[in-house]
């Protein structure tokens, strides 16, 4: 038998710690609750099986193990963890074996490969006896963490790695554990590995190469009993993923609800992965050509147009200079809209209601291009409108109306913004007073202390954008069909299996005519069009598009 921990030391392999493949694995109570088919779960007459599968992302097991029982709790599946529900699995890196069996390779009492692998594992059985009454008592119970060693041939195919059975509760969080227990047991498992019981981990952590996070953790945790502390949801955010975007989270829900596998690749820039499906920067059936067109309004305009698509003029430039010219001749006199040709979610947007001063121009084009190229375009009066068009169908439609407060007669500008502020719904940005509220109050002729007549509505933004404070009704059974028609052939006209149409209307409720101008006008059109806002109306019905996205999406 060899000192497995001299080797580790010698041979600086607790680099290794991090690459310790885990699999976490959650009994629950029968369920009656009709459940999909789910890597993540498998329900019969004694148990609903959760198994979180193999990973070295302690956090993202974590993090899963989040996801799916929220998913199960919203399913029907009562999640009440037992006394003992985990089983924990462990590999260990393949590299620690065969780094240290290069240096004995060649003695002459040297194993073969497989036994020397097997031994590894053998000897943390041998010690395990020392170590479990110490592991129970750090969690606060008499009995768990019972070890099996994994592996159905271990002298022809080998072991494959360990498994505690009937553990305890980890943490007193939703879930009973929680990364910390979870790095913390991982920490314990190389500590036997190096000759160091769990009772000496809290000194024994610093002095060895450990990753700081794991050296953190064994100094925090703390013996006690743990117990499962419920936690809210909503029912809309997916518990587990605070730090992505709603319309992440949403197709995440959606796809463990239909049990499909899932997968964060980066967080930072929210690349998921749904089976073998890549989603990044939204969920997206569109070929790049199609998205690329898209992404730009001139070309846009020039594909709508040539289908005989109506939209409002508008001309391109390069330079202030050559924009002046146009403005003293035209735009001096027109209400206008100044934007970045390859702009999204309204950013550099300014429209004029009424025609800007050259100094407002000036610095609406400074602003746009700010991001490229910027387009002059008409104003369109009129209400404005979000499609959300997937495969030559209309799912749900939106009025949006630009951040407003309504008067009570009573309270002030300011003192309206944080009372809706205080009450604004799940997702919706809140109102906010900037440079650009300011202006557009004082073009209405108030000022944030401004106390408003009862029931008149005060604009605080131009653009009717969720990301500036606008606010969202579900219209989809209000709108008259032939509108419906038009933002299907605009996506069609771009070449789009997925887009969200925005539409000035005048009149949602009068019937489309074609020949008729002004009836509607196409503003833009984005490849990415998100699915929060017609999952959290402000008003009117909820629609969970996700999941017919995330049904095309795998069968693409």
């Amino acid at each position: 038998m060899y000192d497995y921990g001299q080797m580790i030391a010698e041979l600086n392999l607790i680099g290794l710690l991090p690459q310790t493949q885990a699999r976490l694995q959650v009994h629950l109570a029968p369920s009656a609750a009709n459940l999909p088919s789910s890597p993540y779960w498998l329900s019969n007459a004694k148990e609903v099986l959760v198994t979180i599968p193999w990973s070295s992302d302690l956090r993202g097991i974590t993090r899963q193990l989040t996801a799916v029982l929220a998913s199960l709790r919203r399913a029907g599946v009562d999640t009440t963890l037992g006394a003992e529900p985990f089983t924990i699995s462990w590999v260990l890196p393949e590299t620690l074996f065969s780094r240290s069996y290069e240096v004995i390779a060649t003695t002459k009492s040297a194993p073969d490969y497989l036994a020397f692998r097997n031994a590894w594992y053998v000897r943390f059985a041998q010690v395990w006896q020392k170590a479990q009454p110490q592991l129970q008592a750090h969690f606060g119970v008499s009995r768990g963490f019972e070890l099996h060693l994994l592996g159905e041939a271990p002298q022809t195919q080998g072991i494959i790695g360990v498994q505690w059975q009937a553990v305890p509760l980890l943490a007193n969080t939703d879930t009973g554990s929680q990364t910390q227990s979870l790095l913390w047991l991982r920490g314990a498992l190389w500590g036997l590995l190096c000759n160091q019981l769990p009772a000496q981990l809290a000194t024994w952590g610093p002095k060895v190469i450990l990753d700081p996070e794991t050296v953190s953790s064994l100094k925090r945790l703390q013996p006690g009993v743990k117990r499962q502390v419920p936690t809210l949801d909503d029912g809309v955010h997916l518990p587990g993923y605070p730090q992505l975007s709603l319309d992440s989270q949403l197709l995440l829900g959606a796809a463990l609800a239909t049990g499909h596998k899932i997968a964060v690749l980066d967080e930072r820039s929210e690349v998921l992965q749904i089976e073998d499906h890549l989603v990044a920067g939204g969920a997206t059936l569109n070929s790049a050509a199609a998205a690329n067109a898209a992404a730009s309004k001139l070309a846009q305009k020039a594909l709508l147009a040539t289908h005989g698509l109506p939209v409002a003029p508008a001309a391109m430039y390069l330079n202030l200079n050559a924009a002046l010219h146009d403005f003293h001749t035209s735009y001096a006199h027109k209400a206008i809209a100044v934007k970045p040709i390859c702009g999204q979610s309204g950013l550099g947007v300014a429209v004029f209601r009424l025609p800007p001063t050259e100094a407002a121009f000036a610095q609406a084009f400074a602003q746009a291009a700010a991001y490229g190229p910027v387009l002059v375009e008409s104003y369109v009066p009129g209400a404005s409108y979000r499609f959300f068009v997937q495969d030559g169908a209309v799912k749900a439609v939106m009025e949006m109306t630009p951040a407003n407060v309504v008067g009570d007669g009573r309270r002030s500008v300011a003192a309206l913004v944080s009372h809706k502020n205080a009450r604004r719904p799940i997702g919706w940005q809140p109102v906010v007073l900037d440079d650009t509220a300011e202006a557009a109050l004082a073009s209405q002729g108030v000022t944030t202390e401004t106390i408003p007549p009862r029931g008149h509505q005060v604009f605080l933004q131009t653009v009717s954008n969720a990301r500036f404070g606008a606010d969202g009704y579900d219209v989809t059974a209000d709108i008259a069909a032939g509108y419906t028609d038009l933002a299907v052939q605009a996506a069609a006209a771009l070449g789009l299996r997925i887009a969200g149409i925005d539409m000035v209307i005048p009149n949602l409720y009068q019937a489309y005519q074609a020949d008729q101008n002004g009836m509607a006008v196409i503003l833009s059109i984005t490849p990415t069009p998100a699915l929060w806002p017609h999952a959290v109306p402000q008003m009117g019905v909820k629609r969970q598009l996700a999941s017919d996205l995330i049904t095309s999406l795998l069968q693409a």
